[in-house]
This record gives structure tokens, C-alpha cells and sequence, in this order.
């Protein structure tokens, strides 16, 4: 019979469920895996693998809803493709959209919040590409998500972009 509720109490001391050992020792002390943590806690061996089974194949699958209603309805505006692991994808931004700064303004006017790839750059240079996560959304709400995207970057498509007086956001001058 395995004791939850002890072990529990001993992980709240900072201490290991199976060997009771304070934290902070040496690593060969506590080379147990969090799996073998989390099967002794349980009582159930192969939880640990089950759930990453279980999570991948949901992530796997809203990643492919989300890529195919952006394929179904954007025009060819963005370019995405299932990624082959984690929780988000890159949507690529044909040229007639302007930057990733620009589609993410537009696609939050739309209740949709996405990453410019600008965020991710050293000197936050404006990119070609926006960061789409769908880990946390259920897939109606990604396909809804998909098409107010299609709506944000159709609307870019068809606003020229500026090409003199102040670069938004910046307070530099634009070619002009």
C-alpha cells in the first residue's frame, strides 16, 4: 500500500518521496525519475508516459485543426505547416502583409493574440512570421481563431503599407 498522503507531506518538506532525503543532496542521491517519482506517488506505473501520450496526440491534433482552417481561409496569405512537436506553431506572412508587428495589431483588433516574430529577435527587428499557440485552446476556438486571423491579414493584404513619416512604435522616420 503506498502511503500518498506521507509522501506528499515530504515533498512539501523539500524532501524525496521514496528516499526521505532532504534537498539539495548530492545527485547520486536522488537519481530517481520523475516518472518513477510520479508511479510511486500514484501507485500506477507508466503514468507519466501515458499523459505525454495523451498530450501529444491532443496537441497533435489542434495543431492540425488550426493549420487547416488557416489553409481553408487565409487566402494564401499565410503559409503554416503541423509542427512536428510542442505547443505552437509559425505561420509565415506572404509579402503583401508588411511586417508581424502589423498582423498582430490587427489580429488582436479581432480578439485574436498572436506573437510577432519580432518578439523573439535580439534587437526586436520587425520579421516575416507569427508565433500561434493552440495548446490551451480547445479546437472549435482555434478554427474560430483561424478565420479572424484570415480576416486580420485579408485586411493587411488590402491597407498599403506606410512607406514615409514615423515606423509605428518606434519614432524613427521611414524613407520618404
Amino acid at each position: 500500500h503506498v502511503d500518498v498522503h506521507r509522501q506528499v507531506q515530504l515533498l512539501g518538506q523539500g524532501r524525496h518521496p521514496a528516499t526521505g532525503m532532504q534537498a539539495g543532496r548530492p545527485q547520486h542521491v536522488l537519481e530517481h525519475s520523475v516518472a518513477e517519482a510520479g508511479d510511486s506517488l500514484l501507485g500506477r506505473e507508466g503514468w507519466l508516459e501515458q499523459r505525454c501520450d495523451r498530450l501529444r496526440r491532443t496537441y497533435r491534433h489542434r495543431s492540425e485543426v488550426l493549420v487547416d482552417a488557416l489553409d481553408a481561409c487565409s487566402g494564401g496569405h499565410l503559409r503554416v505547416e503541423v509542427p512536428r512537436g510542442g505547443m505552437f506553431c509559425w505561420a509565415e506572412l506572404g509579402p503583401e502583409l508588411g511586417d508581424s508587428d502589423r498582423l498582430a495589431a490587427e489580429a488582436l483588433r479581432d480578439g485574436v493574440a498572436v506573437v510577432a516574430s519580432s518578439a523573439f529577435d535580439p534587437l526586436g527587428a520587425p520579421g516575416r512570421a507569427v508565433r500561434l499557440g493552440f495548446a490551451t485552446s480547445p479546437p472549435d476556438r482555434l478554427a474560430e481563431a483561424a478565420r479572424r486571423l484570415a480576416r486580420a491579414a485579408r485586411r493587411c493584404a488590402t491597407t498599403p503599407v506606410a512607406t514615409s513619416g514615423p515606423i509605428a512604435g518606434t519614432g524613427a522616420a521611414g524613407p520618404g
